[in-house]
């Protein structure tokens, strides 16, 4: 599916004003299995400038958070990604990819994981164009009968 008119879609480092709307966008993308409000608060410290929002129109859509591994400061992982529904097809997601990417070359990265759902078609696809590859998967990963892809880019 080509990407609808993007118009002006602009990345950049979550703020305190932010809060409410990502926490809307993690309920109504990531239920049932949610990080409660208060985290993304807590992200604003433990993040910094990898807590990313995405914005269009004026409203935020979307946020990744990316952080350096505690063991290896030359690894980094995207921890979380979403976009509000309404947002989807606006190339959003590839954006915020994108600037994790920026990111991770910025941090001295030399390699970027996440995890996805195997059945996550469409943001398998996207990781997959931006040279993440597959490097397990693993069953039962947050419960039973979840199981997750873990992906790597080297940058």
């Amino acid at each position: 599916m080509a990407d609808k008119e993007a118009g002006s879609v602009q990345i950049r480092p979550a703020t305190l004003r932010d809060i409410n709307d990502i926490a809307a966008i993690e309920r109504e993308v990531m239920a049932p299995v949610i990080y409660p409000a208060f985290f993304f608060r807590q992200a604003l410290s433990i993040f910094g400038d990898g807590f990313l929002v995405a914005m269009r129109g004026g409203l935020p859509c979307g946020y990744l958070l990316v952080g350096k591994h505690k063991e290896d400061r030359a690894a980094a992982e995207i921890y979380s990604v979403a976009v509000a529904h309404k947002a989807r097809g606006y190339g959003i997601g590839k954006a915020l990819i994108d600037a994790a990417l920026d990111w991770a070359k910025s941090n001295s990265v030399n390699t970027l994981s996440l995890t996805v759902s195997p059945e996550n078609l469409v943001a398998l696809s996207l990781y997959r164009a931006k040279g993440f590859m597959d490097v397990e998967q693993i069953e039962d990963y947050y419960a039973p009968g979840e199981a997750r892809l873990v992906l790597r880019a080297e940058i």
